[in-house]
């Protein structure tokens, strides 16, 4: 994963964005949706994008202009990660690896796709959910890390190869 920096430095949470071989009607949301999380979450949250390193992805990119642009306007705080050479191609399977988790830069964790928002006018913040280890909704999913982190090792070592099942039976479906 990424070295995490020294407590003091770290953001108040991440938005993960995880970046399939899907439709190019979905990857063309790609800059509207990253643009959303960026202008709606506070400034202290970062947004780091995984993505398979092949061809669905340069698609997305040829598709994307603005994705250049949001990288050049927003980074440090806007990254892109590849996923590690043969990885497999589920989202679940992402979500349930050590190293989505290890490389994520903050305890407050929210995962989003491309079929949500988030919305300016909330009235609840990231930091009201600080007391939650897991609170799922409609498209958007915020975990804390080293919970996260935890129940995948534990599933890794109590049932190699097929975590999924392991996480299931000890917290129910995961819907992931």
């Amino acid at each position: 994963g990424l070295p995490l920096p020294p407590p003091e430095a770290l953001p108040n949470a991440t938005a993960v964005l995880c970046c399939f071989d899907g439709p190019a009607w979905m990857q063309r949301r790609y800059s509207a949706v990253l643009s959303n999380a960026l202008n709606a979450l506070p400034p202290t949250a970062l947004v780091q994008v995984f993505y398979r390193p092949d061809e669905s992805f340069r698609r997305a990119t040829d598709i994307n202009p603005g994705l250049e642009r949001l990288k050049r306007a927003h980074a440090p705080r806007l990254s892109f990660h590849p996923f590690p050479e043969g990885y497999p191609k589920k989202r679940a399977d992402l979500i349930l690896s050590k190293f989505l988790w290890e490389s994520l830069r903050a305890e407050t964790v929210v995962l989003f796709g491309s079929g949500g928002a988030f919305c300016h006018n909330s009235r609840h913040a990231l930091e009201d959910f600080g007391a939650y280890h897991l609170v799922a909704g409609d498209g958007l999913t915020l975990v804390r890390r080293k919970a996260a982190l935890a129940a995948v090792t534990a599933a890794a070592e109590k049932q190699p190869g097929d975590e999924r099942r392991w996480v299931q039976k000890q917290h129910g479906p995961t819907n992931w």
